[in-house]
């Protein structure tokens, strides 16, 4: 049994991924050079992904799906194929230097309880990006539809800490699934990733059910990791908004049950309908081209009968 696996879901960011692999392989090199694997599972790339992997990388363990199966499923797929006492969840738009992995693994090593370990999410161009989240409820959930969170909260980075609470490493609710290292044990305790959850929310539900079987998820300030952010999904299309809406509607009812889900929903539906007219108008006036794509983002959110 290695003591680490690094897992990267991809689809479709080949040139992304090849700079993660590369920050992948360095600082394993780094930290545990005898006793990592890194494996890549490509869910049905276009884009000669998989074939640029088993050419440049021949070290890397290849998993490559016929259909795309999601990040979910996709993870779960290299959880089961492999053995490692530790798995890095590493995003293909990510890149992780060896301060950040030793770090991290120190951590997992100190608390005992930490199922998953975390660390702190950076612009290419050195910005703050993202840290650790609180749990949602339906009302913050509601709130999220309308764009009311970051200034109920005072904090332009909801539902992330901001940077000015990022600073001290400790327990946090959850934390965003771009670079997480999760324990063995955790898992075959609690279970894999819920593969209802195709792109969005699931690391959030794992985290919760860690939380609910006395696991921990700890947040390290010091380990810093690069993140692109969206390049799998681009959040202003119509299709990306409904999986973000059904992951977060799909959490609030399997944790607070099929009416607080069915009420987030429709709240969903209707902020979808006011910001997609608000935004239409706002194109006949400007006649500027951003808005009228954010129009079409939020139609098929409205009336589209089945998000997922």
């Amino acid at each position: 049994m290695t003591a680490l696996t690094v897992i990267v879901v991809n689809w479709n960011t080949q040139a992304l991924l090849r700079r993660c692999l590369w920050s992948a392989q360095a600082a394993i090199a780094e930290v545990l050079p005898d006793d990592a694997q890194i494996l890549v599972v490509d869910n049905a790339s276009t884009d000669g992904s998989a074939a640029m992997v088993a050419a440049e990388f021949p070290d890397v363990d290849l998993l490559a799906c016929a259909t795309n199966l999601g990040f979910a499923a996709a993870n779960n797929r290299a959880i089961q194929a492999s053995k490692s006492q530790w798995l890095l969840l590493l995003n293909s738009d990510a890149e992780i230097g060896g301060d950040a992995l030793r770090r991290l693994v120190e951590c997992g090593a100190q608390q005992q309880r930490a199922a998953i370990v975390g660390c702190r999410l950076g612009n290419p161009d050195g910005s703050f990006q993202a840290a650790g989240n609180a749990f949602p409820s339906p009302a913050s959930t509601i709130g999220e539809a309308w764009g009311i969170m970051p200034w109920l909260t005072q904090n332009p980075y909801y539902p992330s800490d901001p940077p000015w609470r990022a600073s001290a490493s400790g327990v946090r609710d959850w934390i965003g699934g771009a670079c997480l290292l999760v324990r063995r044990a955790a898992i075959d305790e609690v279970g894999l990733l819920d593969e209802r959850f195709f792109m969005n929310a699931e690391e959030m539900d794992w985290c919760y059910r860690m939380a609910q079987r006395g696991w921990q998820a700890w947040y390290v300030a010091d380990a810093a990791v690069v993140h692109v952010g969206g390049a799998s999904a681009d959040r202003r299309t119509a299709r990306q908004r409904m999986r973000l809406y059904e992951g977060k509607c799909r959490f609030v009812e399997k944790h607070y049950g099929r009416m607080a889900g069915g009420i987030v929903r429709l709240n969903f539906r209707v902020a979808s309908l006011v910001k997609a007219g608000a935004y239409s108008l706002a194109y006949l006036v400007t006649r500027r081209e951003c808005l009228s794509v954010l129009a079409a983002s939020h139609w098929p959110a409205a009336w589209t009968r089945k998000w997922a």
